[in-house]
């Protein structure tokens, strides 16, 4: 069934069949639009990349959430996303673009196509349901069944122990979360500990274009476990078989009267065959095993001041059959992490936002600052700037490092 019809087989369910026996309807969404220009680093330009700076771009994107609610303990939800991407550097195999054209990646496992891409000279258009289930809710169990969101995890930077969705926070496109195909169940044991139990199918692993595995559908079982120890006290203990790897890992958080601590561990085994991840894939006859680390800190120092630190360790792709790939790291452009977020509440209307992200090992920086500001009740402003600085004499940095440009823009962003 391609998109056209799923789209008018759900706008008719919604219109004639759930409002019969429903509860409620909700529709909402957004639209946004970014305009941004990019200036090149100079190292690029031994790696193919000498575009010439400034070079505009422009991004559109739209999407709207239909939920309906009937017999008291069941909802249906739509999500229709669109995208609409222009730059003069899609003209030419530039790796920049690849880069800036985000989210890159809709849907993280995805068994039924339902997706739409356009490709032209200077622009690129996507359409997708990121999410399309049928959702069971009671005291005791939830259950859903089709494509949903997975968000779990207390990284804004990193996250490692999810790997079905990515945080965005080097990003200045809203928070977008990748959708899922499967089903999946959560059981509340007791007032402080849930079981969530997932079964998700995938053909293709990684960016449509790239895709070289195209068998009938690749399972994943995975299991979450949470549970309180007194009221400052948590864990989280996860693992199961995703993407042809065994995959485990846990999370602690610590809530003090003024903060919150967090680690994370996250332990992935070798495949053999392929590599690949939410942003790329590529083939590689020496795949590897994969450990990744994080600690964290969260406090409100006062009403106006926000600090958030993350510290991390992102085992690289080692493999030199592994070639040039846009995103040679499964989720930053960097092994080693020592970031500083700073909130600033300037006015009710206006918050500043600064992160500092640091890898010691190849003294790569990148700095982001965020200038967000509410011009009426449901319209919100941003101007930002993304700047990468990258050491000179080091020859150890990563590829990636070597292609962020500095970025300056402004955007709009419309909820209804």
């Amino acid at each position: 069934m391609n998109v056209k019809r799923l789209i008018v087989v759900a706008v008719i369910l919604s219109c004639f069949l759930f409002p019969a026996w429903g509860h409620g309807t909700e529709l909402s969404g957004m639209f946004y639009g970014q305009t941004a220009l990019l200036e090149n680093q100079e190292r690029a330009g031994h790696l193919g990349e000498n575009w010439s700076s400034p070079q505009a771009m422009y991004h559109v994107s739209g999407e709207a959430k239909l939920q309906e609610k009937f017999l008291e303990n069941h909802r249906v939800e739509f999500n229709f996303f669109a995208k609409y991407f222009y730059s003069n550097l899609l003209q030419r195999p530039y790796q920049v673009a690849a880069l800036l054209n985000h989210p890159s990646v809709l849907v993280a496992r995805e068994y039924v196509d339902l997706t739409k891409n356009k490709r032209h000279k200077s622009s690129e258009e996507e359409y997708s349901f990121t999410t399309l289930y049928y959702q069971f809710d009671s005291q005791k169990i939830k259950a859903e069944v089709g494509r949903f969101i997975i968000n779990y995890g207390l990284g804004e930077i990193f996250n490692p122990i999810n790997p079905f969705n990515y945080p965005q926070a080097l990003s200045p496109v809203p928070a977008f979360s990748q959708g899922n195909d499967g089903g999946y169940c959560q059981y509340y044991m007791n007032d402080g500990t849930q079981f969530h139990l997932y079964m998700l199918a995938s053909k293709n692993e990684g960016r449509r274009q790239d895709k070289i595995n195209d068998r009938p559908g690749v399972l994943s079982f995975w299991g979450r476990l949470n549970f309180e120890v007194g009221d400052n006290l948590g864990f989280s203990l996860l693992g199961g078989r995703d993407l042809e790897r065994t995959k485990v890992g846990a999370e602690l958080r610590l809530n003090t009267k003024d903060a919150l601590f967090f680690a994370q561990v996250f332990h992935q085994t070798a495949r053999g065959l392929y590599s690949s991840d939410v942003f790329s894939k590529v083939s590689t006859a020496n795949d590897q095993s994969y450990s990744d680390f994080l600690l964290g800190f969260d406090r409100q120092l006062n009403d106006k001041l926000h600090l958030r630190f993350e510290a991390g360790l992102q085992e690289r792709m080692k493999s030199s059959a592994l070639g040039f790939v846009p995103k040679e790291d499964r989720f930053l452009p960097q092994e080693y992490l020592l970031a500083l977020i700073t909130k600033y509440q300037m006015h009710s209307l206006i918050e500043a936002k600064a992160i500092i992200d640091y890898d010691p090992k190849s003294e790569f920086t990148y700095l982001v600052g965020k200038l967000n500001f509410s011009v009426m009740k449901d319209l919100e402003g941003n101007v930002y700037m993304m700047h990468p600085l990258t050491a000179k004499d080091k020859g150890n940095a990563i590829t990636t490092q070597k292609l962020l440009a500095t970025e300056a823009g402004v955007s709009l962003l419309y909820y209804y």
